[in-house]
């Protein structure tokens, strides 16, 4: 559903009297706004657009933006598994040391030996990723505003899903382990033993990121069915843990040059496990944002949605690859 604030204030903005009180009710007590590049909040909503400007408020400003986060709210995969890092620059050197290894003993009146550390680093760049929203005149003059805010919600997906497919991509390249399933226990079975991987080479795997088919393949393996008090999974589709690992969908297509990020034929990959503090960074310089205009309708008429950011694999025994 598009966002209703959003299409309530800009019917509001060429709206009769009585109409417009109609649609003030429809509107939260408080909500905040955007006004000479601050975010205020505006108390006693309902009033305030009957009695102020509402073109000079900036709630519809602020409106547009929170549409394209929310739009970007379900594709969120690979933020939510890695670390993110805020970038005050467009270029930065990550150190990182060693894998886990395991700490000496200490003779009787010995120093503690010094633990050693051989530091490599990843450098993030960020580039620029957006685009200009195509909302048509004729959309705005016919005030098909909920079609406005679909394509807003939309824009903000494509951009999440552009960070998805960044880190998904560098994941799989770098990889520096592979379970085969060879075409049998391709569900649960096949992320316990990709774990096993990782861990014997002294990492620990905390997440796994499953390929749409992959996730049905693993719900349906995983049969909440047999246990009534599992049967909440059924009906929201929230897979628990498995083996420890909090299970995240990435539904984009992969760019990789030699890897398929699909689970439905022979050589495809459509699992990743992986620990997520060792595995890969995000690299944060500018986060999802629309240009903001002083006037509401110009915004409107020529949005400017982007973001700035990087994603870096770090160590690759950190990952592993389920092939399907």
């Amino acid at each position: 559903m598009a966002n209703n604030n959003l299409v309530t204030l800009l019917k509001m903005l060429s709206a009769g009297p009585a109409e417009k009180k109609m649609l003030a009710a429809k509107l939260p007590e408080k909500m905040r706004a955007y006004q000479d590049g601050n975010i205020y909040e505006i108390e006693n909503v309902r009033e305030f657009v009957l009695s102020e400007d509402l073109e000079g408020a900036g709630l519809v400003q602020l409106e547009i933006f929170n549409t394209v986060l929310k739009g970007a709210e379900p594709a969120k995969c690979m933020r939510n598994v890695f670390p993110v890092v805020q970038m005050g620059t467009d270029t930065m050197r990550v150190p990182y040391g060693n894998a886990e290894s395991v700490a000496p003993m200490k003779a009787e009146g010995a120093e503690f030996a010094a633990m050693y550390q051989d530091y490599n680093y990843v450098t993030l760049e960020a580039e620029t990723y957006g685009n200009f929203v195509p909302i048509t005149r004729e959309l705005i003059e016919d005030s098909k505003f909920d079609i406005i805010a679909i394509e807003l919600e939309k824009m903000g997906r494509n951009l999440e899903n552009q960070l998805n497919q960044m880190a998904l991509t560098e994941l799989l390249d770098t990889a520096g382990n592979e379970h085969d399933t060879a075409g049998s226990n391709q569900g649960i079975t096949a992320i316990i033993k990709a774990k096993a991987l990782c861990e014997t080479d002294g990492f620990y795997p905390d997440a796994v990121i499953l390929s749409p088919a992959a996730w049905g393949l693993t719900f349906v393996d995983y049969k909440p069915a047999y246990n009534p008090a599992a049967e909440d999974t059924l009906r929201n589709g929230v897979m628990p843990q498995i083996a420890g690992l909090k299970p995240f969908v990435c539904g984009v297509t992969d760019a990789s040059a030699t890897y398929t990020w699909d689970y439905d034929a022979d050589g495809e990959i459509g699992m990743l496990v992986v620990d997520s503090k060792a595995a890969g960074i995000i690299g944060m310089r500018k986060d999802i944002n629309v240009v903001m205009h002083e006037q509401p309708l110009k915004m409107l008429s020529s949005p400017v949605v982007s973001a700035r950011w990087d994603f870096e694999a770090i160590h690759a025994n950190a990952i592993a690859r389920v092939e399907y």
